[in-house]
């Protein structure tokens, strides 16, 4: 399990930023991992659903693409994402998944000759949402180059053109602009702790307290 070590460096950070205690929508801490295996937590204050009426796409948008920003900073290859704000935070499984797959893709049209990122986990516990990442992929990748493989599916943009197969990721492109190299982006139905990535992303409140989310809480547990 991550420990409860966890819990204090991000109330220390709270402390420490704020008067009032919290943080805001679509901003990010980078804590250590504690006892998990990764080497980094992006701890993201996604946005409570309000009906899309208060910029929860964009803020949503801001978690994704400033916890790849400070990956490249500190020169990691790979992460973990859940489909963050779909639980206690109450933003509809659909909106969220099309908002993150459309926020990596954006990253890596925009980064992707100078990106360190080789590897990105999109993971879920639930069939339905892990359904839901499949069909936000095929719209907004090449839907011919999405499949299904062993209840995973995986979008790869390749410099070459590779169209190699390998046990569980199945290739696809991600853009038209050609990276400096390999970049993988795999559907996983499983815990997101569990993953051997440098990165874990979670999705937290304003104030950090840990014990909100199914997501937190395994990461303390586990």
């Amino acid at each position: 399990k991550g420990g409860m070590g966890i819990q204090k460096e991000c109330d220390e950070y709270v402390k420490k930023k704020s008067r009032l205690g919290k943080m805001y929508e679509g901003e990010i801490f980078c804590g250590t991992p504690g006892k998990l295996q990764c080497k980094m937590i992006a701890h993201a204050v996604g946005p409570v659903w309000q009906n899309g009426r208060h910029k929860e796409d964009e803020y949503l948008t801001e978690c994704i693409q400033a916890t790849l920003e400070e990956m490249d900073d500190k020169k990691y290859h790979s992460v973990a994402i859940p489909a963050l704000c779909t639980g206690v935070f109450g933003y509809p499984v659909h909106k969220a998944t099309k908002t993150i797959v459309e926020s990596i893709r954006d990253y890596l049209k925009e980064n992707g000759r100078d990106t360190k990122i080789t590897k990105i986990y999109l993971c879920d516990m639930k069939e339905d949402t892990v359904d839901h990442f499949v069909s936000a992929l095929e719209k907004l990748f090449d839907k011919a180059n999405v499949q299904k493989q062993r209840g995973r599916t995986a979008a790869k943009r390749s410099a070459h053109g590779s169209n190699q197969y390998r046990p569980t990721p199945v290739p696809a492109p991600m853009s038209s602009a050609p990276p400096s190299h390999n970049i993988t982006v795999t559907l996983v139905k499983g815990q997101i702790a569990m993953q051997e990535v440098d990165v874990i992303v979670n999705t937290t409140s304003n104030s950090l307290q840990l014990n909100q989310g199914a997501v937190s809480q395994s990461l303390l547990k586990l």
